[in-house]
């Protein structure tokens, strides 16, 4: 697969946080956005399946929801395709 070029911009304090996550992990941006990447599209195929993304505690036995209205995004449109599916059955029940 041939890779293609994206350029975007961030804000000050956004580019202070990709520096500073480049110091803690000592990966290079491109290592960054493909981990990103990968961790947004494992969390919204799981938020698809009904699961919640959460940091767990075993110690403590607590854990921590993750929210982000990019999960609550894919949520509501779930939720729409769903109620527009039963919609449909019942117009074309009704028209049967």
């Amino acid at each position: 697969m041939r890779p293609s070029r994206v350029t975007f911009e961030m804000n000050e304090a956004q580019k202070d946080s990709l520096d500073d996550l480049q110091r803690k992990t000592g990966l290079s941006i491109r290592d960054l956005m493909n981990n990103g990447l990968s961790l947004v599209l494992w969390a919204v195929n799981e938020t698809l399946k009904g699961h919640e993304i959460a940091a767990v505690n075993e110690k403590q036995k607590t854990y921590r929801i993750l929210v982000m209205p990019l999960l609550d995004s894919v949520i509501g449109r779930e939720q729409l395709k769903r109620e527009q599916a039963k919609s449909n059955e019942v117009v074309g029940a009704s028209t049967a």
